[in-house]
Parts: structure tokens; C-alpha cells; sequence
């Protein structure tokens, strides 16, 4: 007497059974050895045209999407243009001009996809810039030293290396872990306290020694290339157009621990445009004292050499944004309007709060 290949248990000869069409194997007919509904059951008992396959073979039997889009097939697009007459002549301009288009679509998908490829893979990678680069250096010590600074325990990490610069800058050091989440450790990490180059290692140059050493997530060579792309469009635009610029700026902190900062830039330009550009939007770390925004603000303005071009700047009315505008950076500064003005209404509505009682009883 055969048994059920599903739960192993005697087949009765009267009792209904159903087999495998790739197989062979035979199980009962029941919902839990054929892991079928009682509606697919009834319709394979009544329809002669149905077969059933076990779940071992559906799920390792490679299987062909039965809907295919056939393709035209593609002639050459040279033979195309000879082989058509004067009179259609526009028309097969027109299919292979449209046909150069969706083969560039195409690439530009398929080049897109390769670097969110690249990317996804250094998601578990951070940099450490500004560190110099010294003789017969060694980046386990130099990490061992961050991390004694950061006060963060050192693990999971893959591989520690410093990566080639370009132009003769000095290349940063590349850190992966085996998990992502020991990245966003470091890098919170590094936004709670200033580190200099000469925390890290001894610098002979004074200048060097206070480079502030920064780390963030590693980015791939494709959008290093597309960040950098971008400033030397707009560069030269503001170079040469721009005259005087004034910049509005704020910070503010998520989450009670990562503090950001946005620049933006408006000047006119000589044909009488407005023009509005984001000159940065990044991390803000250490302490939000004048002293340490000034110095944020002017690296900002360096990299896009307009620190001398500022004419005034807009904030909101924080005595050390106004501080480190006027007093450090030697600019004008005005509040912002929109901030000042919900000042003088949320002191209006709290003098109405305290008074407002009185005023009922005296009406």
C-alpha cells in the first residue's frame, strides 16, 4: 500500500489522490498535503485539462513569464535611411532619430542604476578628512586616536585605509564596518565635539595643526563627480556675474543632537536677474558659539571665494549668529522679518494672556 509523500501516512486504495505532473510524487487530496484551497481542489477534481504540481517542484522549477513584448527587430540605421525613398525620407529621419533617444535612455538609466549600485556598497563606509598625511603613517593608530577622542568603542571594522588624492591634496581615510548602524555611531559621534589635526597627529605646520577634521559618509566616485560637476558650473556663473552678494542663513538641531546649517546666496545679476543659489546645507558640529559659526560661515564663502563680496546677511535675531556677523565676519546684519515679527506677537499674545482677565472684569 503507497504512502503519501506529504505526510507519509498509507494511502487507502479507495481514497482520492493527486500527482505530481513533474515529479510523480502522490499526496493525499486534501488542503494540507496539496496546500491548496478547497476551491483550487474542486476545480482540478472537475476540470480534465488541469494539472497539479507539488510545491517543491514550483519552487525550484525556473519558470518563463508567459506575456513577452516582442521587439521590432533592428535594421541599421544607415541601411534604413538608403532604403528609403525621397518622399519617406522625413519619416525614417524621424524613427532614427527616435531610436538614438531611447538607446540614450537607456544608458542613462543603465549608468544610473550602476552608480545607486556603487553607492548602496559604501553605505557601511564613512571618510575621515583633514588628517595629514605623514611618513610611514598608520591608519589603525590614527582610527585607535579618533576613537579614544570620540569616546566610542572601536569594532566591526573590515578595512582601514587611506585612500590616493587628487591634484596634490591629501586623500582621506576610508573606515568600513561589517553593519551600517556602527557608521551612524561615529559620525554622531563626531558632531558632538571639535577635533583638530593636532589631536590626531603631530603637525610641524601651524596651519595645518587646526584643520578641523571631519567625518562623513563616504560618497562614490560618480557622485563625487556629480557634487563637483555642479561648482564648476555655478562658479564661473557667479565669478563673472556677481559683483555683491548678500547671503541668509540658519541653524537649528534635530533630534536634540544633529545640528545643521543652510547658506544661500541672492545677488543680481548684470542683466538685471535675481538669482538665488544654495552655497551649503551640512552638518554643524561642535557648540553653536559666534567663534564657531564665523568660522563655518567663511569656510562656506571661501570655497565659493565670495567672502568679500558679502554685503549684508539675514538671520534670525540669535545673539550669537549676530554676534559672529557682525563682531567676527565684519558684515551688516538683518533679522529676519517673518522672525521678528512672531517675537512681537508672541510677547503681544503673552502680555494679553497675563491681562486679559482684567480687562473682562472691567468691561
Amino acid at each position: 500500500m503507497p504512502k503519501c509523500d506529504n505526510c507519509d501516512k498509507l494511502i487507502a486504495k479507495k481514497s482520492t489522490i493527486l500527482e505530481c505532473n513533474t515529479c510523480s510524487k502522490t499526496v493525499h487530496a486534501t488542503q494540507a498535503c496539496t496546500r491548496l484551497t478547497s476551491k483550487q481542489l474542486a476545480a482540478l477534481r472537475n476540470t480534465e485539462n488541469l494539472e497539479w504540481t507539488c510545491e517543491i517542484c514550483r519552487r525550484e522549477t525556473p519558470r518563463q513569464r508567459s506575456f513577452v513584448i516582442q521587439e521590432e527587430e533592428e535594421e541599421d540605421d544607415e541601411e534604413l535611411l538608403l532604403t528609403q525613398g525621397t518622399d519617406s525620407g522625413s519619416n525614417a529621419m524621424k524613427k532614427v532619430t527616435k531610436r538614438h533617444i531611447i538607446r540614450e535612455l537607456k544608458i542613462d538609466a543603465m549608468e544610473q542604476y550602476i552608480g545607486n549600485l556603487e553607492q548602496k556598497q559604501l553605505n557601511n563606509t564613512f571618510e575621515v578628512a583633514g588628517v595629514p598625511e605623514i611618513k610611514d603613517e598608520n591608519t589603525e593608530i590614527i582610527l585607535n586616536t579618533l576613537a579614544t577622542k570620540l569616546n566610542i568603542v572601536k569594532k566591526e571594522i573590515t578595512t582601514v585605509k587611506r585612500l590616493k588624492g587628487k591634484n596634490g591634496k591629501e586623500g582621506v581615510i576610508q573606515v568600513s564596518f561589517k553593519q551600517e548602524e556602527q557608521v551612524d555611531q561615529w559620525i554622531k559621534a563626531a558632531r558632538k565635539v571639535t577635533i583638530l589635526a593636532e589631536d590626531i597627529v603631530s603637525c610641524p605646520d601651524p596651519a595645518t595643526a587646526r584643520t578641523k577634521i571631519m567625518i562623513r559618509r563616504a560618497l562614490s566616485s560618480a557622485n563625487k563627480t556629480l557634487l563637483w560637476q555642479a561648482k564648476q558650473k555655478l562658479k564661473p556663473l557667479i565669478n563673472t556675474d556677481c559683483d555683491a552678494i548678500c547671503v541668509t542663513l540658519d541653524l537649528w538641531t534635530l533630534r536634540k543632537t544633529e545640528s545643521y546649517i543652510a547658506v544661500t546666496g541672492h545677488f543680481i545679476s548684470r542683466d538685471f536677474q535675481l538669482k538665488t543659489i544654495l552655497l551649503d546645507y551640512c552638518n554643524f558640529s561642535g557648540h553653536h558659539t559666534s567663534v564657531n559659526i564665523a568660522a563655518e560661515l567663511r569656510r562656506i564663502l571661501d570655497d565659493w571665494d565670495l567672502t568679500r563680496k558679502v554685503n549684508f546677511a539675514v538671520s534670525d535675531n540669535a545673539s550669537n549668529v549676530t554676534n559672529a556677523v557682525k563682531n567676527h565676519l565684519g558684515w551688516k546684519h538683518y533679522g529676519c522679518y517673518a522672525h521678528t515679527l512672531n517675537l512681537v506677537l508672541q510677547d503681544s499674545l503673552d502680555y494679553l494672556k497675563d491681562n486679559l482677565g482684567k480687562i473682562k472684569k472691567k468691561c
